[in-house]
C-alpha cells in the first residue's frame, strides 16, 4: 500500500538519461571528467578519423596496392559508410585482425602464380569463350590486361569467373550440358585452385581494411571525445559499463547506487542490448536489492538499433522467477482465438528458448463487435499483394509495393466509415477514431 500511494515518487529514466544522471554525480567514482557536454554530431568527428586512416593506409602505397584496397571503396567518404552503423555492442567477425602488409605481399604471391597460369592457358581458354555466358570475353580481357601490368584496376568478377566455382557457374548451359561441363572445364586445364586462392586473399584485403577502421574508429572517437570533454549517447552507455567492468570496476559506484535505489523496474526490456543488460545486473542483480525485468521477446524489433534478443534470454535465465500474464485486456475474444491459433505450432519464432504463451479473453463479445450487413466481421483477416510478375516481389519494387498497400488501407478506411458497417451493441456507424493503423 506505502508503494501505491508513493509511486509518483519514483525516479523515472530512459537508460540513457539514467547513465548520464551517473555519470554525472558520480564522476570521480566512474573514472570520467567534470561537466562533459552531451553531443549527437558524430559525424564530423568521425569523418575526420576516417580521413586521417584513408591518408595513413593508402598515400604511401603504389599504385597497385593502392587499387586493390580501394576496389570496392573508392573513398574514404564510402569506406566510413560501409561501417558507420557498427556501433560498440556489436562483435565483428572476423576477430582476428590480420596485417593488411602481409596480406598484400600474399596477394602479390598468388599474382604471380595466376598470371603465369592464365598464360599457360590463354589460347585455349580464348578459343572456349563462346560456351560461356554474356559477359565472359570482357571478364578474359580484364583479367588479361590485369595479369600482364597494363592496367592496376580489376573487377573481382574478373578472376571470379576462373575459379572453381565460379568457372562452373559462367559457362552457358546450352552450349555445355551439365553432364559435359566436368569433362569441358577438365580439358581447359586450368588450375581454378590458384585463382580461389587470388579471389579470397583479395577479398581479405578489402574486409581487413574495413575491419580496422571500425577498431580505429572506436579507439580514436573515444580519445577525441575525451579530449573534447564531450559524450555521445552511446557513449553514455559504454562508459558507465566499462566503470563496472574489470579492473577499473567501481565497487565504491556500485555501493552508493545500491543504497540510492533499492528497487528497479526496467520496462520494454527486450529491446536492451549486452551491455545494458551488464549494467542493471552488475548494479542490482543482488540479495539486496529488487530488479524487475518487463518485457516481450516477441516485440524485439529493433535489432537494427543494437537491441540484442539473447540479452533478454540472458536475463531470463538468471531471473529467480518469472511471470507471464495470461489474460488479454485488450482485444476482441474472437481475435484472441485467432492469434492463439495462428502462433500456436512448432518453433513459431525460429529461436526454441522463444515460447509463444497463449492467454484467455478478459472481453466479451457483447463488449463490443463490428456487424455488416447483420454479420459480425471475421475476427482477423489476412491480406496478400499478388506479384505483378513472378512468384515474388523483388526490393526494387518496394515503392510500387508501399504505394498499393497505402491505397488498399485507405480503400478499406473509406469503406469502413461509409458503408454499412455498425458497431454493436452501441448500433452505431464507425468513427475515424475507430480505426487504428
Amino acid at each position: 500500500q506505502t508503494a501505491l500511494l508513493t509511486i509518483d515518487q519514483a525516479s523515472i529514466f530512459t537508460i540513457h538519461s539514467f547513465c548520464q544522471k551517473v555519470l554525472r554525480e558520480h564522476a570521480l567514482e566512474s573514472w570520467q571528467l567534470f561537466n562533459a557536454e552531451l553531443t549527437d554530431d558524430l559525424a564530423q568527428i568521425a569523418q575526420s578519423c576516417a580521413d586521417d586512416f584513408w591518408r595513413k593506409q593508402l598515400y604511401e602505397r603504389n599504385a597497385w596496392e593502392a587499387a586493390i584496397l580501394t576496389a570496392n571503396y573508392d573513398t574514404p567518404d564510402k569506406l566510413l559508410d560501409s561501417v558507420k552503423n557498427i556501433g560498440h555492442h556489436v562483435n565483428i567477425y572476423p576477430t582476428e585482425l590480420k596485417d593488411i602488409d602481409a596480406l598484400l605481399i600474399e596477394l602479390n604471391h598468388y599474382f604471380d602464380l595466376a598470371q603465369v597460369e592464365f598464360n599457360r592457358c590463354r589460347e585455349k581458354l580464348q578459343h572456349s569463350l563462346d560456351k560461356f555466358k554474356k559477359g565472359a570475353e570482357e571478364n578474359f580481357v580484364t583479367l588479361n590486361a590485369w595479369l600482364n601490368g597494363d592496367t592496376v584496376q580489376i573487377d573481382k568478377k574478373a578472376f571470379n569467373f576462373l575459379t572453381t566455382v565460379g568457372i562452373f557457374e559462367s559457362l552457358n548451359s546450352k552450349k555445355v550440358s551439365k553432364k559435359n561441363q566436368d569433362t569441358f572445364v577438365s580439358e581447359l586445364g586450368i588450375n581454378t585452385q590458384l585463382f580461389d586462392n587470388l579471389q579470397n586473399t583479395f577479398d581479405q584485403c578489402g574486409l581487413m581494411l574495413r575491419r580496422q577502421l571500425v577498431e580505429t574508429l572506436r579507439y580514436e572517437i573515444d580519445q577525441r571525445l575525451l579530449q573534447r570533454n564531450a559524450l555521445t549517447y552511446d557513449h553514455l552507455i559504454i562508459r558507465l559499463d566499462e566503470a563496472l567492468r574489470g579492473e577499473n570496476k567501481s565497487e565504491q559506484l556500485i555501493q552508493e547506487l545500491r543504497q540510492r535505489f533499492s528497487v528497479a523496474l526496467i520496462d520494454e526490456f527486450q529491446d536492451t542490448d549486452d551491455s545494458q543488460w551488464f549494467i542493471f545486473k552488475s548494479l542490482f542483480a543482488a540479495q539486496s536489492q529488487y530488479l524487475y525485468l518487463i518485457g516481450d521477446p516477441k516485440q524485439a524489433i529493433y535489432k537494427f538499433r543494437g537491441a540484442d534478443i539473447y540479452s533478454y534470454l540472458d536475463a531470463k535465465h538468471s531471473a529467480s522467477e518469472s511471470f507471464t500474464l495470461e489474460k488479454n485486456w485488450r482485444s476482441h475474444p474472437n481475435l484472441v482465438q485467432a492469434v492463439n491459433q495462428l502462433f500456436q505450432r512448432d518453433k513459431t519464432f525460429l529461436i526454441e528458448e522463444l515460447e509463444f504463451n497463449p492467454v484467455v479473453p478478459a472481453n466479451k463479445r457483447e463488449d463490443g463487435e463490428i456487424f455488416f450487413e447483420n454479420k459480425p466481421l471475421p475476427p482477423l483477416m489476412l491480406w496478400q499483394l499478388v506479384p505483378d510478375v513472378g512468384e515474388f516481389w523483388s526490393t526494387k519494387q518496394r515503392k510500387i509495393v508501399e504505394t498499393q498497400f497505402c491505397h488498399a488501407v485507405v480503400q478499406e478506411i473509406l469503406a469502413l466509415l461509409n458503408d454499412d458497417y455498425l458497431l454493436q451493441p452501441e448500433n452505431r456507424r464507425l468513427k475515424p477514431k475507430d480505426n487504428a493503423i
